[in-house]
């Protein structure tokens, strides 16, 4: 965890990561777990060794090296682990935006088919699009932060992902997230917490009323509002 508050606050804003090629975004670590499992050889001694030659020297270097990580890409499965790892690491980043290309003719001169890529990378997506929502989101203005929001989400959903939205506070939210077409909404503004007197009303007596429970009685006992809303 950083201090520097130039650091932090570079941190935090959201970013935009634009033509990427997600081979190139292969680590070291996950190179050589999918060499082992496909019999690869790399060349390159170590995961040290292999880090250090991540400093380039020039345009020949790098390709020697992109095209070393491609050829560990053999199935659909690692496809998805190639980019469910970059898509990790850009959350951690704070990037809201990514254009990911990958490179066909680098994976069907190998004989790896054009689906087995598209579709190892697109499952990955699918999976991991999970937007949460920032609390100055305002559907009642255009707002910078609402294009941030909005403009990505818009794409995704025409793409066919499914979107799930959390932080959903206000009813303007809601409408304007089910009219863009996300799959399912959670949030304060659906699953607001008991108040104290629901709270003992369903713990009763004693703890022994809530051990005897069943979770449908529970369920049935909490009278709340659904807390996940299908669109």
């Amino acid at each position: 965890m950083t201090t520097n508050p130039i650091e932090t606050f570079i941190r935090g804003i959201p970013k935009a990561e634009l033509h990427l090629h997600i081979e190139g975004t292969l680590e070291p670590e996950l190179m050589f777990e999918l060499a082992r499992k496909h019999g690869v050889r790399v060349p390159y001694a170590s995961v040290e060794e292999l880090r250090a030659a991540y400093q380039f020297d020039d345009l020949q270097s790098f390709l020697d090296l992109y095209y070393a990580g491609a050829a560990v890409l053999r199935d659909e499965d690692d496809f998805h682990a190639l980019t469910t790892a970059y898509l990790r690491r850009a959350h951690a980043d704070g990037v809201v935006h990514v254009e990911i290309f990958f490179d066909p003719q680098t994976h069907t001169t190998r004989d790896i088919a054009f689906a087995t890529a598209v579709d190892g990378i697109r499952r990955a997506l699918a999976e991991d699009l999970y937007l949460v929502l920032p609390g100055d989101v305002d559907f009642g203005t255009q707002t910078l932060s609402l294009q941030v929001v909005i403009n990505p989400l818009v794409d995704w959903i025409w793409l066919g992902f499914g979107v799930i939205a959390e932080g959903i506070e206000s009813s303007a939210q809601y409408a304007g997230l089910t009219a863009i077409g996300c799959d399912l909404l959670q949030g304060f503004l659906l699953g607001k917490p008991l108040s104290a007197a629901n709270t003992q009303n369903l713990l009763g007596p004693g703890e022994d009323s809530v051990r005897d429970m069943s979770l449908t009685q529970l369920n049935l006992s909490l009278q709340a509002p659904q807390s996940v809303v299908a669109n």
